[in-house]
């Protein structure tokens, strides 16, 4: 019977086996106590093999996590108070536990020499952390881009807890040598860096390829290897040229200003077109970059980075909206759509009934992480451009778009997203009234030419409004995907409340957000611009009663939903 215990998970179960076992000398007493955590773990990993053998598997496993780096065989015996001589015995459930997937070998230096030890597989660690039942991967059918997410995901764990690197150097380790049907891997593992040499040149791919940064600097790399020591050493040898990364013509120095940028390295066109050739992505040209700036439209590199906050919901939703985005996701998905027979082109809407709920700066944030421009269209600005010529205008938008679309296929880099803000103001409900106005006829010739250009649309559109219920009901089936945008919650409203005001305390920004419950976030937006504002013009100190203050009158009453269409 479990004692104290009121929800289990994968990570406190193998925290009792950790404190069970130590000292233990894997007896019986051990196997009788550990039983009912054993079971709990059993349903997420399956391992094989008398009690007593399962009981002291996840033992190890515990060692191993616990310990947060490479294990020996001398470390299990010393934990569990049992001779080196004993622990021999059990070298067999070691290598199951290898042979599965649950730990991997891991080049030790001891005393000088060179050991094996064991650690947690990237697998077994997510189903540790996620509470979720271990799956082996298989490998065999990874991708290039697959290889540079994961790195990725690792990269930001690293960038929070900077104790992980040595892990993350492992796990990258036994990524390469699991993947060697890719050519990047082949790649990678044939240049003659050290860990730390690939590492660097990695974050730089990760965050190039997948970030879209056209550069990487100090914020980049120092908080993933602020403890390697010689950090500072390599930069300098890299902007001196005598770094391994700038011999083997793989890392430059950013000349975006013309000059270059000491400590600020971009990917050559060497390592874009051999050691990453098969990552399915491009990366915007220099030239491309200003092509597309000329043209009006917004390149991720123009997104100022922003931390937005999402309801549980929201986010799962907007989480899997990022993964259909991300080069070599996208492309895969509309493969399968073509293939299929089926429409390829992805038009999204993001809606809901209040402003300032973070819906347009979503597009913005979702293209800056994922590398897609952005032709905006703003819906306030077509209006006044409508008489006489209105239905020739909507239709130039999407001919417009059509022609980036062609010619970003044409360069084979990310494709251009056409959005439509304030979306209703065109996409309202067709007039079925036999004695119609002109501007009635008019307005249901624009709804016929969105409505098949949304049918025939190659690329993706997303539209965002506030005013739902006008929007024409033949859209419905074509949007791929819709988004409901809620007022925050109230957690949601603490944290925006704190990412916008720093000084604000958890307690603080809870009773801010307590006490004003219909903000969303462009309304504690203006708050903190506001607050900005006049502590810059009177020198008023930060306090919570004038915050309070200005929330009120912040929030005032906004006038009801307008009717679409032309004021009559």
């Amino acid at each position: 019977m479990i004692k104290n215990e009121t929800t289990l998970t994968n990570a406190t179960a193998l925290e009792h086996i950790f404190d069970i076992s130590r000292n233990s000398g894997f007896s019986e007493d051990f196997i009788l106590a550990a039983e009912p955590y054993v079971d709990y773990l059993q349903q997420h990993f399956h391992l094989t093999g008398t009690a007593k053998e399962i009981a002291i598997q996840y033992a190890v496993m515990a060692l191993t996590i616990e310990e947060d780096t490479a294990i020996t065989k001398r470390d299990i015996a010393r934990h569990a108070n049992i001779t080196n001589i004993s622990m021999l015995g059990f070298s067999s459930l070691i290598e199951k536990m290898r042979s599965i997937g649950v730990l991997r070998h891991c080049s030790l230096y001891l005393r000088g020499e060179a050991s094996i030890g064991y650690s947690a597989t990237p697998e077994c660690q997510t189903a540790v952390m996620d509470d979720v039942s271990f799956v082996a991967l298989d490998y065999s059918k990874w991708t290039s881009i697959q290889i540079l997410m994961q790195i990725n995901r690792w990269i930001k764990i690293t960038h929070r807890h900077s104790e992980y690197y040595d892990m993350m150097l492992d796990n990258i380790q036994h990524l390469l040598k699991n993947t060697k049907h890719l050519e990047l891997t082949r790649q990678v593992l044939g240049l003659d860096l050290d860990a730390h040499h690939r590492m660097f040149f990695l974050t730089a791919a990760c965050f190039q390829i997948l970030r879209h940064c056209h550069a990487i600097g100090p914020e980049q790399y120092e908080d993933i290897m602020v403890e390697y020591y010689d950090l500072n050493s390599m930069c300098e040898d890299i902007d001196e040229g005598t770094d391994p990364l700038a011999k083997l013509g793989l890392l430059e120095n950013d000349t975006t200003d013309g000059i270059a940028n000491r400590g600020s390295y971009c990917l050559t066109e060497f390592a874009l077109n051999t050691v990453l050739k098969d990552c399915s992505y491009k990366i915007l040209s220099r030239q491309q970059n200003r092509n597309v700036k000329k043209n009006g439209m917004i390149t991720p590199e123009d997104i100022a980075v922003k931390t937005l906050y999402y309801n549980d919901r929201e986010g799962e939703q907007v989480a899997r909206l990022h993964d259909m985005l991300q080069p070599g996701r996208y492309q895969k998905v509309e493969q399968c759509l073509k293939e299929s027979g089926l429409r390829t082109g992805f038009c999204i809407l993001l809606y809901g009934n209040k402003p300032g709920t973070g819906k347009t700066e979503t597009v913005l944030q979702l293209c800056r992480q994922t590398g897609h421009p952005i032709m905006q269209v703003r819906m306030s600005d077509i209006r006044s451009k409508w008489v006489g010529e209105s239905e020739k205008h909507v239709q130039s938008i999407f001919d417009r778009y059509k022609t980036l679309v062609t010619e970003s296929r044409k360069h084979d880099t990310p494709l251009p997203v056409l959005l439509l803000n304030e979306a209703d103001a065109l996409m309202g409900s067709r007039r079925a009234s036999n004695d119609m106005s002109s501007a009635d006829k008019m307005e249901n010739t624009i709804q016929n030419i969105i409505l098949q250009n949304m049918e025939d649309l190659d690329g993706i559109m997303v539209a965002t409004t506030n005013l739902t219920k006008n929007l024409d009901r033949a859209m419905a089936r074509r949007w791929i995907m819709t988004i409901h945008f809620d007022a925050p919650s109230l957690p949601a409203r603490a944290s925006i409340f704190r990412s916008m005001l720093s000084e604000l305390s958890e307690q603080q920004a809870m009773t801010l957000a307590s006490e004003f419950p219909t903000f969303a976030g462009g309304q504690i937006e203006n708050v903190t611009r506001r607050f900005k504002l006049e502590s810059a013009l009177y020198d008023i100190p930060f306090g919570l009663d004038t915050l309070r203050r200005i929330c009120r009158e912040e929030g005032i009453e906004t006038e009801g939903p307008r009717s679409i269409g032309f004021n009559r």
